[in-house]
């Protein structure tokens, strides 16, 4: 079981986090689309859930690629126009 759980909203949240971690020598297990078999903290150690990062930085309509967060579901419905 994690000692800890944690849900940033930026990446400067993010960074905190780590940096805290990396000063009291704390692992981390990421965690962000939900996609694999399942999340554990073999040792203990932080959770760090990226779910609530979950904003479409870029649409590149010209390569159809699309840059985004972490936290978005592959198969997540956005809009061109949005």
């Amino acid at each position: 079981m994690p000692d800890f759980a944690v849900f940033p909203e930026t990446t400067e949240e993010v960074q905190e986090i780590v940096s805290l971690a990396n000063q009291y020598i704390i692992p981390i297990v990421p965690f962000a689309g939900g996609s694999g078999l399942g999340i554990t903290a073999p040792s203990g150690g932080i959770i760090l859930d990226l779910k609530k990062l979950d904003r479409i930085i870029d649409i590149d309509e010209i390569s159809h690629t699309v840059t985004v967060e972490a936290g978005i579901y592959v198969f997540h419905k956005f809009s061109l126009d949005s």
